[in-house]
């Protein structure tokens, strides 16, 4: 794996801007986010950056430090800046452990559910990569274990519900107090 990693860049909080209620820490060669226990069930805190133009590929590598509470998700997004709506490929625990979802939720803003495009329940491994694919036409959204093999996962219309203009990763506390450490992401203009 180290081969992999070495093919990405370092993720540090001064490569993106911060929305939502929780923290955000730069640790060695990564970046930690925190969230506290929120008063609302949504309350996504992301990172984003501005969107590549198409095609591109985003990727990111993350190390998941979440207590197994129902609900607290991990991963990454798309958002619209302009309309507040995001999108995030994200794990959610399911409340037990190593009983995990994987969806792609559609959000009107960081704690307005707007539902889930797709939802995968009962996932016995937590996916450590997670891949939005933008080829100018489709969005396609992968999950690996260990950055070689990939699965698809979901595919919508690029511009289905947003037109995303920024790019980034997130948390989601549920409730209750969360954190997630993200070490390298990649942007490949390729797509």
């Amino acid at each position: 794996m180290s081969d992999i990693i070495q093919a990405y860049t370092k993720l540090t909080t001064t490569d993106f801007s911060k929305t939502g209620t929780g923290a955000v820490s730069n640790m060695t060669n990564s970046v930690l986010m925190t969230d506290p226990s929120a008063g609302s069930a949504w309350d996504f805190t992301i990172l984003v950056k501005a969107v590549p133009t198409a095609p591109y590929s985003f990727t990111v590598h993350c190390v998941n430090y979440q207590t197994y509470a129902t609900y607290q998700a991990f991963g990454i997004c798309l958002k619209d800046s302009a309309s507040g709506k995001l999108i995030s490929l994200n794990c959610t625990t399911g409340g037990a452990v190593d009983t995990n979802y994987i969806r792609t939720k559609r959000m009107t803003n960081e704690t307005t559910d707007y539902g889930d495009y797709t939802l995968t329940s009962n996932i016995y491994y937590t996916p450590n990569w997670f891949r939005y694919v933008d080829n100018n036409t489709n969005r396609y959204s992968y999950l690996s274990r260990d950055g070689i093999n990939w699965i698809q996962f979901d595919t919508q219309s690029r511009t289905d519900f947003i037109t995303p203009n920024q790019i980034g990763i997130c948390i989601n506390p549920y409730s209750q107090s969360s954190a997630c450490l993200f070490d390298h992401f990649k942007v490949d203009y390729s797509g």
